[in-house]
């Protein structure tokens, strides 16, 4: 008897135990669930916090880039020109207005030759300058260093700083810049480079007999085709065609710079011809063509600059191949 009364004391304080532990099992359901979900809200809100940090990225990303050419005058701390910048920059701007890139210039001096570099944000620009190693003077008897070179061991460096706007017809950039080595300052001032010849555009012209003492020279053909300036050096070069009386067609074809040109004109099936030269400036070329044993075979004359057929006044029009531009 004593026995089956311990034995129901445990079952009924096993059930109170059971029953009172599922409520606490509840109870640990539910906060776990409420940080589970606390936890995923954080974590939603890390990638809409992420996602607004990459919307700032993507603001920043260029919507524009500019390259250009500068040039100016670099002067001394009283002003007076001594040197010149000449190079190139590249900008990048952004959505929010913020604009950066770089430059690279030569940088020349006096007698001092070199390059400079630099950085460009937000209308302010820094950078250095360094003079270029110039190659020693050898002694003619062996070859050597002479001893001035020896003791002219110095190179000149330094450092400039200014400020660059951004104006309709190009850029402009003013500053300080200092000589490291000689304690020397000044100024320097660069705007946008534009050469005068135009990069690309359209020439035609006729070709004249010998007897150019007629009041009326007697014009024998026809020559048209474009011209394209060398991205990286003066002048450039030029293409096209000529005609010459009802049967005789071929090409014409060389190079300009610095107001004078010069080239070759070929045959309908490619032989060489002849050759041609003359001068251009503001808008008109001239010249003369010779044959290929240098007889005479008359001048030549034309416009430059052209946009369209409709733009030459020095031939008549007529149907005409085009020439495709390069």
């Amino acid at each position: 008897m004593r026995g089956a009364k311990y034995a129901g004391f445990l079952a009924v304080l096993m059930a109170i135990m059971i029953l009172g532990a599922i409520p606490a099992v509840a109870v640990r359901s539910e906060d776990t669930g409420a940080r589970e979900g606390e936890e995923k809200d954080e974590r939603v809100n890390d990638r809409v916090e992420s996602d607004d940090s990459n919307d700032v990225r993507v603001a920043r990303r260029p919507i524009k880039i500019v390259r250009g050419k500068f040039i100016g005058p670099i002067t001394d701390e009283d002003g007076a020109e001594n040197g010149r910048i000449f190079g190139l920059y590249t900008l990048y701007m952004t959505a929010d207005g913020s604009t950066k890139g770089r430059f690279l210039a030569r940088w020349k001096y006096n007698d001092i030759k070199g390059k400079a570099m630099g950085v460009m944000r937000n209308g302010e620009l820094k950078g250095r300058w360094t003079e270029l190693p110039q190659r020693p003077t050898l002694d003619a008897a062996n070859d050597e260093p002479t001893d001035a070179d020896e003791n002219e061991v110095c190179i000149h460096y330094g450092t400039l700083m200014g400020k660059y706007e951004l104006m309709d017809d190009g850029i402009v950039m003013r500053g300080s810049w200092e000589d490291s080595v000689s304690g020397e300052t000044g100024y320097f001032k660069a705007e946008e480079y534009t050469p005068d010849e135009p990069p690309k555009g359209r020439f035609k012209g006729v070709w004249i007999s010998v007897d150019t003492e007629n009041e009326t020279p007697d014009v024998r053909g026809k020559l048209y085709g474009i011209y394209i300036k060398n991205p990286n050096r003066p002048g450039g070069r030029f293409a096209g065609r000529w005609t010459l009386g009802d049967d005789e067609k071929g090409t014409i074809h060389g190079q300009y710079r610095g107001g004078n040109f010069k080239g070759v004109w070929r045959n309908v099936n490619g032989n060489v011809g002849g050759y041609l030269h003359g001068t251009y400036g503001e808008g008109t070329f001239s010249g003369r063509w010779f044959h290929r044993d240098g007889t005479p075979g008359g001048y030549l004359k034309g416009e430059y600059g052209l946009k369209n057929d409709a733009d030459a006044s020095v031939v008549a029009t007529e149907d005409r191949p085009v020439v495709a531009e390069a």
